[in-house]
């Protein structure tokens, strides 16, 4: 199967392995590509099973359990199964004890270990948390009691359901990671795979890297994760456009959820700042045919949660200016009105903003192109921690703007560093539009 073809290459790999780019056709239409250490094929799936991390099988044999998916749990992606309940059980821990007993025993000796931050448990339920790398086998029963009252006793006669999930697996390259789209998990073979649409159909559904790829930090951890754009088509004249993240840690690279940007779009640019990723693209305007150009520009915010993407409001202008207020103020021209070429741009700032009384002033379009930049100078003695007034002047041309896809622009006033430690560096935004 994919997965498992994934998986083997993460448990066997020692470094990465340069395979050449053939592919092999399963008997479900999917294909699958050659993997590391001896790039034979990766195994082909077996009936839309086996998704789970290789290690929780064969799964616990006492219950029945239902058809493997795409979810979240607690944050993170990946596959779940629940088996079918086991009614009238009037002892809980003789149904649930051996369960948990039996993976005990299966998962330590594999390199797992209990996390208790995700651990989680009282009358009736009961999570298990274990952890290996950077992935999480996620262990689970709740129970419907039959018997009524505020405080009913375990002991009482009820239904009792389990599940097991795992996160979507760790690869040694973002480009043969597995990233869930549309509630399907799809693993890309150097970048790309292909995969029957619908059972039994000739269409074939293709999901390839498109690029735009962004670095930083996006769960807090300090180690460099990494966003970007891929495509899906499923034969017909529609190209799906999706932002995907890889997180970074000791084992690899894990996979996100896929967030779905628009059909036929022109990507511009991607980044992380802060934490956050921000996609911005063009697109047409609603009720536009799609045969029309894009022309409309967008700027989608998104965060990270666990394994999860989740997209987020836009910033505010206030919140930004009204932090930096005690620091820097602009009396013009002022936030979101509309400026021509050229701009003179004047207020007061603190001494400590300046450094040989200037500091650095740029214009950017909506997708960080930079039209123009300069300096602003200070109009009194800068030699102080008092406000000091300013002024610049900054001349842009309108027709440098990306794509003509839309007239927002930013001033953005940065503090001067001299260092060049970026703990010192700051900036205050002001949104604007360009005519």
């Amino acid at each position: 199967m994919v997965l498992g073809g994934a998986w083997y290459y993460l448990q066997t790999a020692q470094r990465p392995v340069a395979c050449t780019s053939e592919a092999k056709i399963c008997p479900d239409g999917s294909s699958v590509g050659r993997v590391g250490p001896d790039c034979a094929f990766a195994q082909c799936p077996t009936s839309g099973s086996n998704l789970l991390s290789a290690d929780v099988y064969p799964l616990y044999n006492n219950l029945t359990w239902g058809a493997e998916t795409a979810t979240t749990s607690l944050s993170l992606t990946g596959y779940s199964v629940t088996s079918q309940p086991i009614s009238n059980i009037s002892d809980l821990s003789a149904a649930s004890l051996p369960f948990e007993q039996y993976y005990k025993e299966k998962l330590r000796p594999l390199g797992w270990s209990v996390d208790n931050s995700l651990a989680a448990g009282g009358p009736g339920a009961s999570i298990i948390a274990y952890k290996k790398g950077g992935q999480y086998i996620i262990l689970s029963y709740q129970t419907t009691f039959h018997c009524s009252g505020a405080n009913e006793p375990v002991s009482c006669p009820c239904d009792i359901t389990f599940s097991i999930f795992s996160s979507n697996p760790v690869a040694v390259d973002y480009k043969n990671a597995t990233y869930t789209i549309e509630g399907q998990p799809v693993t890309l073979i150097n970048g790309r795979t292909e995969s029957t649409t619908t059972p039994g159909s000739a269409s074939r559904t293709t999901t390839q890297y498109f690029g735009n790829n962004a670095t930083g930090d996006l769960n807090g951890d300090g180690v460099p994760d990494i966003a970007f754009i891929v495509t899906q088509n499923a034969g017909g004249s529609g190209t799906f456009y999706y932002v995907v993240a890889a997180v970074k840690n000791p084992e690899g690279y894990q996979g996100t959820n896929a967030v779905l940007l628009g059909d036929r779009i022109a990507p511009q640019t991607t980044e992380i700042q802060n934490g956050e990723l921000i996609v911005n693209y063009a697109d047409r305007k609603t009720g536009d045919p799609m045969t029309t150009a894009p022309s409309v520009g967008i700027s989608k915010y998104l965060t990270l949660s666990g394994n999860q993407l989740t997209e987020v409001p836009a910033p505010t202008d206030t919140n930004q200016i009204d932090a930096h207020k005690d620091l820097i103020q602009v009396t013009s021209p002022l936030a979101s009105s509309t400026i021509t070429s050229p701009i003179t741009i004047t207020g007061e700032a603190r001494g400590t903003w300046y450094f040989e009384a200037s500091f650095p002033v740029v214009l950017v379009d909506w997708d960080g192109k930079i039209l123009a930049q300069g300096t602003a100078t200070a109009q009194s003695d800068w030699m102080t921690t008092n406000f000091v007034p300013f002024t610049a002047t900054l001349t842009f041309k309108i027709a440098d703007i990306s794509g003509q896809y839309s007239n927002k622009g930013t001033l953005i006033l940065k503090k001067d560093n001299p260092s060049g430690l970026p703990a010192h560096d700051d900036a205050l935004e002001i949104p604007v539009y360009l005519k």
